[in-house]
């Protein structure tokens, strides 16, 4: 079951990865005026409702499996995702909102979130790798009789041992 969720995990953490890359690539060809306002708004807002239901669905995921670091990892990011969508103000296209984008320095600030994001989702993405590798390079198992040709003289009964799944036979 843990090897299903972080393999979800990482599927959409791939995901959200290459969405902080559209909406740093996107807002970059606002500031360069390649697109206008409008248009840069419209391809965004379309975006917004997947990327908090896709880090909403990790950190509930997360939550449920009990892995208490990456959730409170997660935590932060997936409230300021929701926070960000429901308060938006009336008559606004969306999050990204053409009349405003350019008004109070919206389009650093969103620039800079962007690049945060991206920056968290490339860590989140290492983390799941690792955690879901991290049991088949190698196996933590109790040190049994049986066992005795891979002792060392050293070792004691009871004692732990680490087996590169590589070189064991299993």
């Amino acid at each position: 079951m843990e090897s299903v969720v972080f393999i979800f995990s990482l599927i959409d953490c791939c995901a959200l990865i290459f969405l902080s890359v559209y909406f740093i690539i996107t807002l970059s060809d606002l500031e360069c005026d390649y697109i206008n306002a409008r248009s840069c708004c419209s391809k965004l807002n379309k975006w917004v409702v997947p990327e908090v239901i896709g880090h909403a669905v990790v950190t509930v995921l997360m939550l449920i499996s009990l892995h208490w670091f990456i959730f409170l990892l997660n935590l932060p990011i997936a409230t300021w995702n929701i926070y960000r969508f429901i308060m938006v103000p009336s008559g606004n296209m969306g999050v990204f909102d053409p009349t405003e984008i350019h008004n109070r320095g919206q389009l650093k600030s969103h620039m800079k979130e962007a690049m945060i994001k991206l920056g968290f989702h490339l860590l989140c993405f290492f983390m799941y790798l690792y955690r879901e590798h991290a049991k088949k390079l190698f196996l933590i198992l109790p040190q049994t009789p049986s066992q005795s040709s891979h002792t060392t003289r050293n070792s004691k009964p009871g004692t732990y041992m680490f087996l590169s799944v590589r070189s064991s036979k299993l």
